[in-house]
């Protein structure tokens, strides 16, 4: 007779987590310098023409959007953009790039994405690629995406986006915009007014999310649902903040 004892599946579940952690350790891209690669380019022409591996800046819409991208063979382009703030100018010397080590688990491309809000205002901590009342960020992060297919002559279709809570609502409203691409989000916030940061958020920007917006932005369900891209979320259902309030 098989064990089927609660223990035994708790021994194997761990076994399995540990070599599977193993196996994408050692098959994860750990090249620091990457990060010495540095070009700042001038505009999205530039890019189209001149876009070069490593970590990059340009401004847009009066925002500087820093970047890391790690070009690789393959017919695909990931897209990663970055969630939650880190609280206080200090912290936002040095970018963060959510997820950059996944470049060799990938059959393509990875372009990592830092929200601009947060260098912009060091006291937000939930930002959403926002922008402002008559602007929208992530239309500016849309044509740069756009710039970085024209460079790899891949079309939209080709475009994975893979983030995660903050990161993860821009991903799918990203994808919404692009019209055509993929975007797989995990534990993003569908009702923005809901999640724990928004306090911040109204106190910083003093934007109501409940006002009426010209993009819908605080209308996540409305976008997914007028888009022609191709959307899976993800939540873990024993967090209260994303399954039970999301």
């Amino acid at each position: 007779m098989q064990d089927s004892s609660p223990d035994k599946f708790a021994k194997e579940y761990a076994r399995l987590k540990e070599e599977a952690g193993q196996k994408i350790s050692a098959m994860s891209s750990n090249n620091p310098k990457i990060f010495t690669m540095y070009h700042k380019y001038e505009s999205l022409e530039d890019v189209e023409q001149n876009l070069e591996e490593g970590h990059f800046s340009i401004s847009l819409s009066g925002y500087l959007l820093r970047g890391l991208f790690q070009p690789k063979m393959g017919k695909k382009l990931y897209v990663m953009l970055s969630g939650g703030g880190r609280i206080g100018e200090k912290q936002h010397q040095d970018p963060v790039y959510s997820r950059w080590s996944y470049a060799s688990l990938l059959n393509g491309s990875l372009l990592n994405i830092e929200d601009p809000m947060y260098v912009k205002h060091p006291t937000l901590m939930t930002a959403w690629f926002y922008g402002t009342r008559e602007h929208w960020l992530l239309e500016d992060v849309v044509a740069l995406i756009r710039a970085v297919c024209r460079h790899l002559s891949l079309g939209i279709v080709d475009v994975v986006f893979y983030s995660s809570s903050s990161g993860g609502t821009a991903a799918l409203s990203a994808a919404a915009l692009i019209d055509g691409a993929l975007a797989i989000a995990v534990n993003p916030q569908i009702r923005l007014t809901h999640w724990f940061h928004y306090p911040n958020f109204l106190e910083t920007l003093g934007i109501d999310l409940d006002e009426k917006d010209p993009f819908h932005r605080n209308e996540i369900s409305r976008l997914i649902r007028e888009s022609s891209s191709r959307f899976v979320i993800v939540y873990n259902v024993e967090s209260y903040d994303d399954a039970e309030k999301q």
